[in-house]
This record gives C-alpha cells, structure tokens and sequence, in this order.
C-alpha cells in the first residue's frame, strides 16, 4: 500500500498519470490530506519526517501486508518519480 500525504487533494492529467503508474502493479493507493480527521494521527503512526517548512508532509510511505512501514519519505517533487514509488511498493510484500 501506498499512502501519499498531500496538502490538498491532487488532480489533473500528471496526477491521473501518476496514480495509475504506481498502482500499475497491484499496490493500493490512499491519499491522505490535512483535512482528513486522522491526518494527524497517521503522520505519527507512519513516522513521517517533518518537513522544513513546517507545514504538513508531502510525500509518501509504503506500507507492506503485514501492516510495517517499511519506507517513508517527504517528497514535494513525487509526481516526477512514479518509477520510484512503484519500484519501492513492487518489492515490498
């Protein structure tokens, strides 16, 4: 699974693009915003860095079966790197 912190909710051409890339080998994809009433919550648990400006994260973790986190990054730049998150979400289980 992949869960993307974005400050609002993304859409457009890219967006659709890259959701289907990352997805494009079978991961789940949930979109987490700071509207969202367990933003908070799911920034702790998935221990997301905190970005430099201060505002909530952009970026994304990959969480495996058994629920671990097994890779969490803030990545303001993360529609340039589909090929990366799907290639960390493919070797996760």
């Amino acid at each position: 699974m992949i869960v993307l912190f974005e400050r609002e909710e993304p859409e457009g051409r890219t967006w659709d693009q890259w959701s289907a890339d990352v997805t494009s080998g079978g991961a789940a994809l949930v979109v987490v915003t700071p509207v969202e009433v367990a933003h908070g919550s799911l920034v702790d648990a998935i221990g997301m860095p905190a970005p430099v400006d201060g505002g909530p994260p952009i970026g994304y973790a990959v969480v495996d079966s058994s629920r671990q986190v097994r890779y969490a990054t803030i990545d303001p730049q993360y529609l340039k790197n589909a090929f990366e998150v799907d290639v960390i979400s493919g070797a996760v289980e």
